[in-house]
Formats: C-alpha cells, sequence, structure tokens
C-alpha cells in the first residue's frame, strides 16, 4: 500500500489517503498483457540528468542546476523536463485515485517525490532562467533567440489590437496596448545587454594542455628532415595529451548542452590557445633576432 498526507490548510484538518497496490496476474492462458507492459514509458533512466533532477531534495537540486548547467537554453531544457516529469506524476496519480495499477517505473516516481516537490522546483527555475534574461546572461545565440520570440510575440500583439481596434472592443484594446509595452520593453532590455561567453569547466588546464601539445604537433609535422631521438619522443607524448584534453573536454559538457554549442565552446578554447603559442613563439623570434650580432670593435674617440 502507498499512503500521502494531505493538510488542509483552511479547516486546519490533515487526511491520510491510503491506495492500495493492486497486482493483476496473468490468466491461465497466458495471453495478452506483455505487450502493453514492454509499451510503458521508462521514467527512471536512473543516469538521466531529468530524472536526477526530479527525485532529488530541493537544496541538492539548487546546488545541481548551478554546476551542471550553465547557459539560460540548458535550464529552460531542464525545466521542460521537469514538467514532462510533473505531468507523469500527476497521470499516475490519477490513476491511483482511479484504483488503477501503476507500472513499476510509475511507482518508483510516486515512491520517491511528489508533485508539490518538483513544482517547487519549476517554480524557482523559472524565476532563476527569467532573472538570467534580466541580468543579461545570455550568449548571443540566447539574444538572437530571445529577440526573435519577442519580435513574433510584438507582431501578433499588434494585429489583435488593429483587429480589436475595428472590432471597436476598448477593453480588449487596452490589455493589449498593455501588452505591447510590455513586451517593447523586453525587446529593448534584450537589445542593451551584451552577449556573454560560459568558460568550459576545464578551461585553463585545457589551455595549458594544448599550449603544450601544438608545438609537439608543429614538430612533427617538420618536412625536410628526421627528428633527433629526443624529438622523437617528444613526439611521442602526443595521444596522451590528446586523451587528456578530450577527458577534460567531456567532463566539462554541461546537462542538455547539444553539439553544436559544445563544440563551439571547444574551439573557442583551441583558438585561444594557438594564438598564445603564436604570440609566444613570436616573441622568443623576436627576442632571438635582437640578441644576434652586434660583436667587434669600436674605435674609441
Amino acid at each position: 500500500e502507498t499512503y500521502k498526507t494531505q493538510h488542509d490548510t483552511d479547516k486546519n484538518l490533515k487526511f491520510l489517503h491510503v491506495f492500495p497496490r493492486v497486482i493483476i496476474t496473468s490468466g491461465g492462458a497466458g495471453g495478452g498483457g506483455g505487450a502493453a507492459e514492454e509499451a510503458a514509458p521508462a521514467l527512471s533512466d536512473l543516469g538521466s540528468p531529468g530524472y536526477l533532477a526530479t527525485v532529488c531534495e530541493f537544496a541538492t537540486f539548487q546546488k545541481m542546476v548551478q554546476s551542471k548547467t550553465q547557459s539560460w537554453t540548458q535550464r529552460k531544457a531542464l525545466m521542460a523536463e521537469l514538467q514532462e516529469r510533473k505531468a507523469a506524476f500527476d497521470a499516475a496519480e490519477q490513476k491511483m485515485m482511479r484504483m488503477e495499477p501503476l507500472t513499476d517505473e510509475e511507482q518508483e516516481l510516486y515512491d520517491l517525490t511528489s508533485g508539490d516537490a518538483i513544482q517547487e522546483k519549476l517554480t524557482w527555475l523559472s524565476a532563476h532562467c527569467k532573472a538570467m534574461v534580466e541580468n543579461g546572461e545570455i550568449t548571443m545565440g540566447e539574444k538572437q533567440q530571445l529577440r526573435e520570440q519577442v519580435g513574433e510575440k510584438l507582431t501578433a500583439a499588434r494585429e489583435e489590437l488593429a483587429a480589436a481596434e475595428a472590432e471597436n472592443k476598448p477593453k480588449k484594446a487596452e490589455k493589449l496596448t498593455q501588452a505591447i509595452t510590455n513586451l517593447s520593453a523586453r525587446h529593448a532590455m534584450i537589445m542593451e545587454h551584451t552577449p556573454i561567453r560560459h568558460p568550459l569547466k576545464h578551461e585553463q588546464a585545457i589551455v595549458k594542455l594544448r599550449r603544450e601539445l601544438i608545438p609537439l604537433q608543429q614538430l612533427e609535422a617538420t618536412k625536410g628532415r628526421l627528428l633527433t631521438m629526443a624529438e622523437t619522443k617528444k613526439v611521442g607524448a602526443i595521444p596522451d595529451l590528446i586523451d587528456e584534453i578530450e577527458q577534460l573536454e567531456n567532463d566539462s559538457r554541461a546537462w542538455f548542452e547539444d553539439d553544436t554549442e559544445f563544440n563551439a565552446r571547444c574551439d573557442t578554447v583551441a583558438n585561444a590557445a594557438v594564438k598564445l603559442v603564436q604570440k609566444s613563439q613570436k616573441a622568443a623570434a623576436k627576442k632571438k633576432g635582437g640578441s644576434g650580432g652586434g660583436g667587434g670593435w669600436k674605435t674609441a674617440r
């Protein structure tokens, strides 16, 4: 059996709802039921970010959001995942109210969390995402996306306002006018923000390794002569450096970060490392050239 408590604050009464667990056994013929059970949605992918975020405590959830996601887009994706879990939980609760058996996945979800707990996370995350936009914590792509979204809403609102005025509906027109004012202010706010870039979690370590890797790759590509034994030994470290860089990059990947966004961030770091190596090599070459020559006698006067 499953128990759920409910507190009616208006009447100051507490209720205990008892839901018996119903187990339906298959008939002697052994037919039916199997396909339906296999088709049940898998709600409890134990390794998925959505599942972990759904069943964890609220304080843990807040820490997860900060450590496992960075961008507004990623946190909006997490919000969509939580909304799906909330809908699944509500559906399971309705099944129990109708005395219908739950699947194993539904039962697990029901045992580990509650509708109120999921809603608390949704409310907090929604406010957090709103604050990110207001504070300008958005990337170039997110700024473009938000600008287009608000622009579409403005266009639709203006069309509705024109129709309301033509149909002589002053109350509706007044509401639409206010909506247009709010949307225009939001559009202006978004356009004023300077886009930000989210660094990789291990960015400094990756740059350091790439600064070691690039000269070795240049050495490996040397043409016109054979490498010395010492140079060959140095070049042999390339695979290990590449593996270490890839491990750090993968560990830097955030939840709900798609390949395009992730690869772009990695490329930005790689390009920065190339520029640093080029700068240091130019400085070394200039220093070497400046220190050459200058020998010989000077005539005393």
